[in-house]
């Protein structure tokens, strides 16, 4: 499974969790290229975000936490 598809699958069917994020997915690298970080808060610290996020080239081309699961362009 491509990093990005199973960072979609974890969003799309895990109960809960705080971040999931798709870091340094680059398709032209293969599709296994990156990974995924999945993360739940500790019990007694707070609601879980349930935030999807993607570590990936922003428009300065440096590397930025954006919202979403992307692939770098």
């Amino acid at each position: 499974m491509a990093t990005l598809a199973l960072a979609a699958w974890a969003r799309d069917h895990l109960a809960d969790f705080d971040q999931i994020i798709c870091e340094c997915y680059d398709p032209r690298q293969g599709p296994n290229s990156g990974w995924v970080h999945v993360s739940l808060k500790a019990p007694g610290q707070g609601n879980n975000r349930r935030q999807c996020l993607s570590y990936v080239p922003d428009t300065s081309g440096r590397l930025a936490y954006l919202p979403g699961l992307q692939a770098i362009a």
